[in-house]
């Protein structure tokens, strides 16, 4: 679940050779408590 406050803009896409595509993606949290909820407790959601 992700804020609705939360912002995203489409960077770049790409289909590579196996079919899959890779999206670069940035996201913008104006609230810290939002930064928490996506990123999560030492960017333990990330990756």
């Amino acid at each position: 679940e992700i804020p609705y406050a939360l912002e995203h803009r489409l960077v770049d896409w790409k289909e590579l050779r196996d079919g899959s595509l890779r999206i670069e993606q940035h996201f913008l949290a104006r609230k810290q408590s939002h930064r928490k909820i996506v990123v999560g407790k030492s960017g333990s959601k990330i990756g």
